[in-house]
C-alpha cells in the first residue's frame, strides 16, 4: 500500500513539474503577473459569490443523497473541507475526506462513498450534457474534443452498469470459496453495502441531476467573469466547451499537485483551438487557476472553522 501511494504521488510531481515547465517555457511570467494584478476586487467578489453558490447547490445535493439525516450547516462545513482537499490532494485522493467526514458524523464509509460515486456520476453527465451541447451549436468537433466526449460516455456506462448488474455479479463472488478468507470476505461485504446504497441513491435521479445542474452552471458563470476580466474575449458558449472539456480532464484520476499542470494543458488547448493567443490561453489557464485555487483555500478555511468553532472557541478562552 505505501509502495503504491508512493508510486501515484511520485507521478503526480513528475507530471505537475513537467506540465508547468513545459507551459511557463510558453510565456512571459510578466504576463501573468499583469492579468492578476490587473484583476478589479468587485470582479473577484462576484465571482466568489458564484463558486460558494455552487457550494450551497452541492451540499444540497450531499443532502437528498444521505437522506437529510444531518443538518445542512454541518453538512455544508463537510463540503468545503471536502473540496479543500480534493483541491490539494493529487490523484482525486480527496474524495476519501467526505467518507472519512461523515463516518464521523454517524453514516457508514459505504454510504459515502456510494455519495461521492453518485455525485462524481452526476457531475459527468451534466458536464457531458453542456458539453455535446454547446459543441454542437457552435460545429466545434475536433479529435481531441471527440475524445473527451467518449471518455465521458465510458465513464456514464460504467456507472449504470455498476447500478444496475453489480448486484448480479457480485452473487457469483459470494459463491467462491475464497469467501473463507477474511480479507476477501472483507471486501466482498463492502462492495455489497456500498452497492445497496447505490441502489437506494438511486432512485433520486431529478432532485441530483437539478443540483448538480445548476452546480455546473453556477461553476461556469464564475468562470466566464473570471475569464472576461482577464482579457479573453470569446463567446460564451465556446467558453462552455472549455471549461467543460477542462473539467472532463481535471475529474479524471490523473491530475498533479494541486490540479496544477493537466488543468493549464487542457484549459490551454481548448483555448488555442477557438483562436485566442497562445500567451493569452496560457496566462488566463495558470491565472484562473491560482484564483481557483485562493477560492477553495477560503472555503477550506471557513468550513473548517466553523466544524472545529467549539474547540477554537475553548482555546481561546484558554
Amino acid at each position: 500500500m505505501k509502495r503504491n501511494s508512493f508510486f501515484r504521488i511520485s507521478v503526480s510531481i513528475v507530471l505537475t513539474v513537467l506540465l508547468v515547465y513545459l507551459l511557463l517555457t510558453q510565456i512571459n511570467i510578466s504576463d501573468l503577473t499583469k492579468i492578476l494584478n490587473n484583476m478589479p476586487l468587485q470582479t473577484l467578489a462576484t465571482a466568489l459569490g458564484f463558486y460558494g453558490v455552487a457550494y450551497i447547490f452541492r451540499t444540497f445535493r450531499f443532502w437528498i443523497l444521505l437522506e437529510k439525516k444531518i443538518k445542512f450547516n454541518r453538512l455544508f462545513n463537510i463540503v468545503c473541507i471536502h473540496n479543500f482537499f480534493n483541491g490539494l490532494l493529487p490523484m482525486r485522493t480527496g474524495e476519501l475526506s467526505f467518507v472519512y467526514l461523515v463516518s464521523k458524523e454517524g453514516f457508514k464509509k459505504t454510504q459515502g462513498v456510494a455519495a461521492v460515486f453518485i455525485a462524481r456520476f452526476f457531475d459527468f453527465i451534466v458536464i457531458f450534457f453542456l458539453f455535446g451541447l454547446t459543441t454542437t451549436i457552435s460545429g466545434a468537433y475536433d479529435n481531441i474534443f471527440l475524445i473527451a466526449g467518449i471518455m465521458s460516455l465510458i465513464f456514464i456506462a460504467v456507472g449504470l452498469m455498476m447500478i444496475s448488474l453489480g448486484n448480479k455479479y457480485l452473487s457469483l463472488f459470494k459463491r467462491r470459496k475464497l469467501l473463507k478468507y477474511k480479507i476477501y470476505a472483507y471486501i466482498i461485504e463492502k462492495v455489497d453495502d456500498t452497492l445497496g446504497h447505490l441502489k437506494i441513491m438511486n432512485f433520486k435521479k431529478l432532485p441530483i441531476f437539478i443540483s448538480s445542474l445548476m452546480i455546473w452552471i453556477s461553476n461556469y458563470i464564475m468562470s466566464y467573469i473570471i475569464i472576461n476580466a482577464m482579457g479573453v474575449n470569446i463567446e460564451a458558449y465556446k467558453a462552455v466547451i472549455v471549461f467543460s472539456f477542462t473539467s472532463i480532464v481535471s475529474g479524471l484520476p490523473i491530475n498533479g499537485i494541486l490540479g496544477f499542470g493537466t488543468q493549464e494543458a487542457s484549459w490551454s488547448v481548448a483555448f488555442l483551438f477557438f483562436g485566442v493567443a497562445k500567451e493569452i490561453a496560457i496566462s488566463s489557464a495558470f491565472g484562473f487557476h491560482l484564483i481557483n485555487i485562493l477560492y477553495f483555500f477560503l472555503f477550506g478555511i471557513l468550513g473548517l472553522a466553523c466544524r472545529n468553532f467549539r474547540k477554537i472557541k475553548s482555546f481561546l478562552r484558554q
